[in-house]
Parts: structure tokens; C-alpha cells; sequence
């Protein structure tokens, strides 16, 4: 099921309305969200397309993600023989791994120790860090602010701009993050590894920011100009920028080409020296 899917599925359970209610206080008040609701009720994802940049409606779901995530329709635990050879599969569950980032064996041991052997060979199971819940609703926010033209009072590197735009990463974007693992990856592609077991396997995950933010409406972008476009830009102060720059491989406040790049930046306006640091 896809997210609008799953979103779609938790709010036709019966007794909705009461969790709602009994979560949101502000549904009781809202005389728009109810019809909101239950236009997503009877028209499913279609309506849930539609009121993608609602405000009030993303801040609903975005009280109840674990729910939502976790939550399974009836008839998909209703024992499956669909053929006569097909021996019924039982009530698929789907155990919450919830676990702390720095206790990440700690946890999962006691989690999947505790789940009978015979759920855990038929089930899905949906792994969530505690306190990281919120990143569908951070990239709600971010797709929002972008929509209706405000500005972010926050700046992030270049590679989260990338993935916003689903540009393909580069080597040299991993430096932005995490410059010791950039450092070990040149080495791996420098060097021919096929004669040490290093066992090493690569994948990918990704997630979508939140299904607010239309790809059309900043494929006209490059990720410079889109950071620019969510946080805008700041007064860059020459002398503090100066004042706290480190200086490696010989170089000097007083050396020669040091003064000649800090006579440019006096020269440049604040978009050149934004672009400047942009890079």
C-alpha cells in the first residue's frame, strides 16, 4: 500500500471520529476539518491528492503517523485461501520495532526474543527509531513553507537539496555530511579491492518529504537556487566570516593570496558571496 493508501484505510475504520476527537481536540472545534475527512472517506485518494497543501489536515495526520504506518485494514487479516491448494496464511500481523538509534541491539534483541517465532516468519515488520517520528511531518512543513511562500529560518547541505530535487548524488556530495566516510568510500573507489574480503554491501533508502511538494513546482531549480528559494538569504558578514576562518596547508591570515581573496569578498555583492559559499 502506498502512503495516501494507508492514510486512506485509517481513516475508514470504524469509531474514527472518537479517535480523532479524542486525539486532535482541535477536530471538535474545526468545522472544516469533519467535511475534509469525510470527503477523503468517500472518495478516497483522489480527495486526499486534492487537499495535499491543506494546512490544518496535514497537521491531523501528522499527529497520528505511527498509526497510520502501522495501522492494517480488516480484510487484510482475514485468513487468504484464494485457491484450493492455497493453505490459509493466518492473520498477517505487523510488529512495531521500536527502537532507541544508541540501543539499537539492546532493543531489537528484546523485541523480536519476545515475538513468537511464528508471527515473526509471517509477518512484515515496521521499524521505527524512538524519537525520529517526525520526519514525514519536518518534510510536510518544508513541502508547506515552499507552497505558500515562506520563508525557513533554517539552512542544510547541499545533498538535501539534491535529494528534494531527486538529483543524483555525486562521491563529493558525501563530504558535506560525513567527510570521514567520504574519505573511506575515494579510498574504495581509488583502489582495487577485489583481493580483500571486505564483504562490503551498499544499499539505498529513501523516503518521500512528506507528498506536500509537487516535483514540478521546483524542477525549474538547481539545488542552489532552491535553498535559496525555502531558507533566502542572510547579510554575510565579511569581517565575523574572516574572523573565524581556519586556514590549512600553509596558508595565513597575512599570506598573499589570503589577502587578495578577502579584498574580492569586500568587492563582491551578498548573492556572489552566498554563491560563493554555496559551494
Amino acid at each position: 500500500m502506498t502512503y495516501n493508501e494507508k492514510v486512506v484505510a485509517f481513516l475508514r475504520q470504524p469509531g474514527i471520529t472518537d479517535i480523532l476527537m479524542e486525539t486532535y481536540p482541535a477536530y471538535t472545534t474545526s468545522s472544516k476539518l469533519p467535511e475534509k475527512i469525510n470527503k477523503i472517506k468517500s472518495e478516497g485518494t483522489e480527495a486526499l491528492d486534492r487537499l495535499c497543501n491543506d494546512l490544518d489536515l496535514t497537521l491531523l495526520l501528522s499527529m497520528f503517523e505511527n498509526e497510520i504506518m502501522s495501522y492494517v485494514p480488516p480484510q487484510l487479516l482475514q485468513p487468504r485461501s484464494d485457491s484450493p491448494n492455497e493453505t490459509p496464511q493466518g492473520s498477517p500481523k505487523f510488529p512495531l520495532l521500536m527502537v532507541r538509534r544508541d540501543h539499537v541491539l539492546e532493543d531489537s534483541f528484546n523485541k523480536i526474543m519476545s515475538t513468537p517465532k511464528r508471527e515473526l516468519q509471517k509477518s512484515k515488520l515496521y521499524i521505527t527509531f524512538i524519537g525520529e517520528e517526525g520526519f514525514r511531518f519536518a518534510g510536510r512543513v518544508l513541502g508547506l513553507a515552499v507552497v505558500h511562500q515562506y520563508l525557513l529560518d533554517a539552512f542544510f547541505t547541499g545533498p538535501f537539496y539534491k535529494a528534494l530535487l531527486r538529483v543524483p548524488w555525486s562521491l563529493s556530495d558525501v563530504e558535506a555530511i560525513d567527510a570521514e566516510f567520504h574519505q573511506s568510500l575515494s579510498w574504495v573507489k581509488e583502489n582495487d579491492i577485489s583481493e580483500l574480503d571486505m564483504d562490503l554491501t551498499f544499499s539505498v533508502n529513501e523516503d518521500v518529504f512528506g507528498q506536500v511538494l509537487d516535483g514540478r513546482l521546483i524542477s525549474m531549480f538547481d539545488a542552489k537556487e532552491l535553498e535559496l528559494v525555502i531558507a533566502g538569504t542572510v547579510e554575510i558578514d565579511v569581517h565575523d566570516w574572516r574572523k573565524h576562518t581556519e586556514y590549512r596547508s600553509g596558508y595565513h591570515d597575512n599570506h598573499q593570496v589570503i589577502q587578495w581573496f578577502w579584498t574580492a569578498m569586500d568587492k563582491f555583492d551578498n548573492e556572489k558571496r552566498l554563491r560563493l559559499l554555496q559551494k
